[in-house]
């Protein structure tokens, strides 16, 4: 039997990975602390008054100990412990389960904030991890309908005694937003909010460029990322299979429970990532997406305004959704950041210009590996990617087009494998 955790500490290393030239004129100042089951880390990026992280300190501490169902008098905790009597709670705890029922409404049951039955069965921290019986899950399954959350005023009632709340897949998102208003009101302009993972940023970077967040590599210890999304003032949250699960009889249990079956939900996903303006919508949209699946999950984000989606799949093919598609064809983004068809990865791919009235090679500096550009009515475009990508040399039998007006680009096949420079 075999345990991994990835922790947020461990993964924030990789999380910020470009915007290298701009980090020697940033100032942080970093708060860091152990909350919500995950390490939280802020830094902020103007010259701040120290009271202002002790601001963020105290409304970190503030919501863990409102919302967490491992402290016994928090106000999830009083309603899980109620027996199905109302339980009056402030009026934050009444907002963030209104924002989870009506996640639940929009997946059908798929995001249900009543897994607390389910997932109190699975413990991932014990030192060695075992599935619980199928009777018990069947048991504690058969509690998980978070239409039995009945709210009136300022009271919360579960309508079934044996019904309970978790707040882990929407919790970190709300207290993020709540954190960046807190900021902006403090007229901090550039600042990274990260809760385990789930990051919210305010503004840009100090020398204007976006942060480049990257998207982890499932399972790999290391912390590499499998690609890396751009943002300016922006959230970016990702569930993965990967992020804490262990092994018992040659079978992965990971943490993302299906509450229709009270076991690991089972896909062909490794991550969904969701990016959009609020933290609290990419937390829960993450959870939900993963739940649904690939198919179910381009569906509904094709119907949303301004979220946007990466997938992983289970043999780590990248799938953007069709928005991120769409904005991802302008000539200023990086290739890096292209969709690729289904079935290919970057590792399969190399880059071939053509219809230009020009074509050079550049040798880039050392944020960037060489390219190739062409020039169209003496407008320059170029196509900068990021070192961090560059694997080495391989043979490819496949070549990827741009046209660079457009940015479209389709796969073909070449009859004589070239050796080149490759992402991973």
């Amino acid at each position: 039997m075999k345990y991994r955790r990835l922790t947020a500490l461990f993964l924030s290393a990789s999380l910020l990975l470009s915007g290298c030239s701009g980090m020697q004129t940033e100032q942080k100042q970093v708060y860091t602390d152990t909350l919500f089951d995950t390490v939280v880390r802020i830094e902020i990026l103007d010259n701040a008054d120290e009271d202002v992280l002790k601001g963020c300190e105290n409304i970190c501490k503030k919501y863990h100990a409102m919302f967490s169902n491992k402290i016994e008098d928090s106000e999830i905790s009083r309603i899980n412990h109620a027996g199905g009597n109302p339980v009056e709670v402030s009026d934050e705890t009444i907002t963030l389960l209104k924002k989870a029922i009506y996640y639940g409404d929009m997946s059908n049951g798929a995001f249900d904030v009543t897994i607390a039955p389910v997932s109190n069965l699975w413990d991932f921290h014990a030192e060695t991890p075992a599935p619980p019986t199928p009777e018990a899950v069947n048991e504690a399954a058969s509690h998980v309908d978070y239409k039995n959350i009945l709210i009136k005023d300022n009271t919360v009632r579960l309508l079934d005694p044996y019904a309970a709340i978790d707040v882990g897949g929407i919790a970190k998102g709300y207290i993020a937003d709540i954190l960046k208003k807190y900021l902006k009101e403090q007229d901090v302009k550039h600042a990274i909010i990260n809760l385990g993972g789930n990051v919210l940023t305010i503004g840009n970077r100090l020398d204007g460029s976006d942060y480049n967040i990257g998207i982890q590599k499932p399972f790999d210890m290391t912390g590499e990322p499998i690609t890396s999304v751009r943002i300016s003032d922006k959230s970016v949250v990702t569930s993965g299979t990967y992020q804490r699960y262990f092994k018992a009889d040659g079978r992965i249990y990971h943490h993302i429970l299906d509450p229709h079956t009270g076991y690991p939900c089972e896909n062909n996903l490794n991550s969904v990532t969701i990016i959009t303006n609020s933290s609290l919508t990419a937390d829960a949209l993450s959870t939900t997406c993963f739940l649904l699946g690939y198919n179910k999950s381009m569906r509904l984000i094709e119907q949303l305004d301004n979220v946007d989606a990466v997938f992983i799949t289970s043999d780590n093919k990248i799938l953007y959704s069709k928005n991120f598609q769409q904005k991802l064809k302008y000539p200023n983004e990086k290739p890096s950041q292209l969709p690729l068809c289904e079935g290919f990865s970057y590792k399969d791919l190399i880059i071939e210009t053509s219809g230009s009235k020009k074509h050079r090679t550049k040798q880039c500096n050392e944020n960037d590996i060489d390219y190739k550009h062409n020039t169209h009515d003496n407008q320059l475009r170029t196509a900068k990617i990021p070192a961090i990508h560059i694997r080495g040399l391989a043979e490819c039998p496949y070549k990827i087009h741009y046209d660079t007006n457009t940015w479209n680009h389709r796969h073909q096949q070449s009859n004589n494998p070239v050796s080149h420079r490759h992402w991973r």
